[in-house]
Parts: structure tokens; C-alpha cells; sequence
């Protein structure tokens, strides 16, 4: 059975250990697939020009409120410079005005359009996709006004830097993270399902209202009851992980969305669209993004992951080994330990 999971990984393009993890031969899973969902065998040009080396095509859609959008200009020369051609930009303002926002771009027109504030940047990332959904580009940047906030950037790494890995990870493997997990260094992209289906917040920052508190608790009612159709919801919870992205900034291929019907997105506009800007339900979408755009695992490396997890963050009074224990990163995966019980435990 080590011999198959060798294979498996071998598939999905993983091939040796993380430098972050000890290079032992048996680490066949503390290396990409602890980072990274895994890729699809689709082309991600799907539906490009055929002649020649095609070049990415691609959408940038901003969920905006008052940020200044300085950095739009450089971003789209980073892109342009990487060889993807950035041909619209969707900005949804929630703050109700559109003086200030940028007409045109390095030759790239801008559409901004008002939205009622509630919901925040899911909600409105839940609309684009609704509206667009037949006319999105090859691949989809959804990004916050609040950037650079967001990345946290300091002199040594520009945001640039950030903006092409972004757009080189979703070309390479279909869904890619703006931030990486939590906690640094150890920390998994994987979460235990289970686990995450009962998360609940019942304060953000300053939000602590009834108007913030979801009337539907906690993640899995909310989504059992809310997602449609409601396959979704039971293809998600028979996964024994699911990647979670953390920030609300990711890039993905038109296909993955396309993977969900209409009626999934719609849902999930439609239910966090009651009025109120920062909602528990947004918190819990934030959370389910990566699982919706990304494929399965493969059930023996599900298996084998969770295996070779030092720790699960299932809530508490203990600590997240490598870090503090965080109830915003509930069922977080971290310490991945390269041992060979963990793929001998499947045979």
C-alpha cells in the first residue's frame, strides 16, 4: 500500500519532501500536498485559441468599500509582465460611491458597480459569479480592496510578488490561496471536515450583535439548510478533509466554478444578503470557498494525511503545536510528522 500512495502522489505532480518538514525517505505527504489542494488532469487553457502558446486570459474582481485602490495599477503590470492577459476588471463598491475609482487601467477597462453593504467581500464574490456566471474568463482573481492590508507587505516582499504567485499557483494547479495556512510553517491547508461543520463565531473584532449571529448554527445546519442543491452539502461532509483559504483572497480556473451549478452560487448570494455587512455566515463561507473549488482527495491519502498530523485543532484549552490555539482556524491540521505507520496503517 506505501507502493500505491507513491503512485497517487506521484499523479497529482508531488515528488519529495517540503524543505519545512525532515527529508526522510518514508515523506511521501509533509511536502505540496499538505500546502496545496490537489490538481486536476484538466487543461487549465480549457476554451483559449488553439494556435500557438496560449496565453492566460483573466478577470480580476474586487469586493471594495473606501480602500485606495493604488495598487490596482501595479498589480495588473505584474500580471501583464507574467504573461497573462488581464482583460476586464469588475469592482463591487459597497460603501455607496464610485467617485475615485479607476476608469481604466494599462489599457484594461474597469466596470464598478454599487451593491448594498451586507455580506461583505463573499457575498459579493457569490454575485460576479451569479452575473457571470457563462462569461467568466479562463481564470478568476478574487481579491479584497484591502490588499495590501490583507497581505500584511513589508518593504522586502511587494505586493507584486504575491499577486504572481497567486496567478501562477491557480494556472499550475486550479485554486490557489492569497494567504498561507495557519499556523506558520506547520500549519496544513486541510481541516478535519467534521470538526469544521461545527464551527460558530460569536464575535468578529467588534461585531458581536444579534445582527452579526447567523440564526442558523453552527457551519453544517447553516449549510445543510441553505446550500442547494442539497447533494452539495452531503458531497462535502462524506470528505474526510477539506482545504479551507483564510483571507478571502484566491484565484481559480473557470471550470471549478463551472463544477457547481448556477444554483449553488445563487444560494450562497442569496443567503448572505440580509442586510448587514459583517455576518457569522460570511465567516463560514470564508471557509468553505477552497472546498467548493477544489476536487476530493483521494480517500487513502485523506486517511494518510490526517494520519500524519501531529495535531487537530478541535477547539478547547490547549495549544496548536506551533502556535497559539486560534478558535477562528478550528480543525486546522498542523505539525505534519513523515512516518511510515501512516501509509502502513492503510494496507
Amino acid at each position: 500500500m506505501h507502493g500505491m500512495l507513491f503512485v497517487l502522489l506521484g499523479a497529482l505532480g508531488i515528488n519529495g519532501c517540503s524543505a519545512r518538514h525532515k527529508p526522510l525517505k518514508e515523506c511521501l505527504l509533509c511536502n505540496a500536498t499538505w500546502m496545496y489542494a490537489p490538481s486536476n488532469s484538466q487543461v487549465w487553457f480549457q476554451g483559449q485559441p488553439s494556435s500557438g502558446s496560449p496565453t492566460p486570459r483573466a478577470e480580476i474582481v474586487i469586493a471594495h468599500c473606501r480602500e485606495d485602490m493604488g495598487w490596482l495599477a501595479d498589480g495588473i503590470f505584474t500580471l501583464q509582465q507574467d504573461g497573462t492577459a488581464v482583460v476586464k476588471v469588475t469592482i463591487y463598491t459597497k460603501c455607496g460611491r464610485l467617485h475615485g475609482l479607476p476608469l481604466q487601467v494599462h489599457g484594461v477597462a474597469i466596470k464598478s458597480h454599487i451593491l448594498p453593504n451586507e455580506g461583505r467581500n463573499d457575498q459579493s464574490f457569490a454575485h460576479h459569479i451569479v452575473r457571470q456566471y457563462s462569461n467568466l474568463t479562463p481564470l478568476v482573481l478574487f481579491i479584497k480592496g484591502s490588499l495590501p492590508a490583507t497581505f500584511k507587505m513589508s518593504a522586502q516582499i511587494p505586493i507584486s510578488h504575491e499577486l504572481s504567485r497567486l496567478n501562477e499557483g491557480a494556472i499550475l494547479r486550479g485554486f490557489e490561496c492569497g494567504l498561507p495556512p495557519w499556523p506558520a510553517v506547520t500549519g496544513s491547508i486541510w481541516h478535519d471536515t467534521a470538526t469544521l461543520l461545527s464551527f460558530q463565531m460569536d464575535k468578529y473584532q467588534n461585531y458581536g450583535s444579534s445582527n452579526f449571529t447567523s440564526p442558523l448554527r453552527p457551519t453544517g445546519r447553516w449549510l445543510q439548510a441553505k446550500l442547494t442543491p442539497t447533494a452539495v452539502y452531503s458531497e462535502l461532509r462524506r470528505r474526510k478533509l477539506v482545504p479551507v483559504c483564510y483571507g478571502g483572497i484566491f484565484a481559480v480556473q473557470r471550470q471549478r466554478i463551472a463544477s457547481r451549478p448556477l444554483e449553488t452560487w445563487r444560494s450562497i448570494r442569496n443567503a448572505l444578503s440580509r442586510g448587514v455587512d459583517n455576518i457569522e455566515e460570511g465567516h463560514y463561507v470564508e471557509r468553505l470557498w477552497a472546498a467548493l473549488l477544489t476536487p476530493p482527495l483521494e480517500p487513502l491519502l485523506a486517511k494518510s494525511l490526517a494520519c500524519a498530523a501531529a495535531y487537530v485543532n478541535r477547539g478547547g484549552r490547549g495549544q496548536v503545536a506551533g502556535g497559539l490555539k486560534s478558535p477562528g482556524h478550528l480543525a486546522v491540521l498542523s505539525g505534519c510528522i513523515c512516518k511510515p505507520a501512516c501509509t502502513a496503517s492503510n494496507s
